[in-house]
């Protein structure tokens, strides 16, 4: 009776009833950036472009905010504003004049790959189930002889990977000593579950060899906004600006203008971590029990849960998942065809049907074992 239900959402175009494989967030921003963007498209003589970098207002509290939550200090004239931060490591690689190997963490995520093979590099797998272990990886590659122009440090997607300001220091001792140029993305920083933010800006001197991006997709549930940022130095931020001035104008003033106000709202996205939190080990508890669920672990932030299926490739798991009326990423997206990304955007009783639904598939394997569904009522 279900699965009927199912296809018939989907003759209607739905393609499934709850998706846990795409990361937008399913809260509401922040009032006062709501009601900020309300007032701005109220205006009728602020409907044109920004200026190219970005609104000025808008910088302005971005490194009103980094000084307050990173102890950093920042210019206004480091930072440029994009439509979306997806193609800002591909604005990088060309508005730098890089080119040859770019290093990616394995698991990577699909967005920074296709910035990476935008602007005609060639990507670098390194392993990296820790970044203690990524760090030594990564020296012992180099002193291999690898030469990587850029290494991109994603360690919030797919899994939230603890680390500090130590691990940074390394790095860019590393990037000054190996001559490449490191990329930040920063998308998750503020979803810490302890609340400890750490960022490669709390490095002194990191914007000689680094660059840093972040969103407001993330943090302040804005993910339909298309707002990013690049934070580089004042003499690579005008190249970068060059090759983003190709594809697109200074974007919406309003919504930069509600980004703005966001990003005054600094409780906003550490109450986000303890929602976070909360699903993420009632997630975790749950498929514990589920047999054929393994390399599974508590999150230190962010809103994924990565972790291994057994008897199943992640791609044929997540079209019988699609079936039953649930989506989920497969690790093929991530270079891990045996693994699952799930994110934390849905309320805990809908994640209790959809592991339910996982236990149903899995039983279909020879390891599953009878009493993980009992254990799920």
């Amino acid at each position: 009776m279900f699965q009927d239900i199912v296809k018939m959402l989907r003759r209607l175009g739905c393609s499934g009833l709850c998706n846990f494989g795409i990361g937008s967030p399913r809260e509401m921003p922040p009032l006062l950036a709501v009601l900020r963007f309300v007032v701005a498209l109220c205006n009728p003589w602020g409907h044109g472009y920004a200026e190219r970098q970005g609104r000025f207002g808008t910088r302005k509290a971005i490194a009103r905010n980094v000084r307050l939550t990173l102890g950093s200090v920042l210019n206004e004239s480091q930072i440029l504003l994009l439509e979306g931060s997806k193609p800002a490591i591909r604005y990088v690689l060309q508005g730098l004049g890089l080119v040859g190997n770019v290093v990616l963490p394995m698991p990577f995520y699909p967005g920074n790959l296709d910035s990476v093979l935008g602007a005609g590099c060639k990507p670098y797998h390194i392993a990296m189930p820790t970044v203690e272990e990524f760090i030594y990886n990564l020296k012992t590659a180099l002193m291999d002889g690898l030469r990587p122009v850029a290494v991109v440090l994603s360690f919030d997607n797919p899994r939230w990977l603890p680390r500090n300001k130590d691990d940074y220091q390394y790095l860019v001792d590393l990037a000054r000593r190996y001559r490449f140029v490191l990329v930040s993305d920063e998308a998750y920083r503020d979803l810490a579950f302890d609340g400890q933010v750490s960022s490669l800006m709390q490095v002194p001197g990191w914007e000689k060899v680094g660059v840093c991006i972040q969103t407001a997709s993330k943090p302040f549930c804005m993910a339909g906004w298309k707002l990013g940022a690049v934070i580089a130095s004042s003499e690579n931020l005008p190249k970068i600006l060059a090759v983003k001035g190709r594809d697109s104008e200074g974007g919406s003033p309003a919504a930069q203008k509600a980004w703005a106000t966001a990003l005054w709202c600094t409780r906003y996205p550490r109450n986000l971590a303890r929602k976070y939190h909360r699903r993420a080990r009632f997630t975790v508890e749950k498929l514990y029990h589920v047999e054929g669920v393994e390399d599974l672990f508590m999150p230190f932030g962010g809103m994924f849960i990565y972790f291994r299926i057994r008897g199943w490739s992640s791609a044929e798991f997540a079209a019988r998942f699609q079936e039953l009326g649930f989506e989920v990423s497969p690790g093929e997206r991530f270079g891990e065809p045996n693994h699952i990304r799930w994110c934390l955007n849905q309320e805990n009783w809908v994640t209790k049907r959809a592991i339910a639904a996982a236990a149903r598939i899995l039983k279909e394997t020879p390891q599953f074992d009878e009493n993980c569904v009992t254990s799920l009522r």
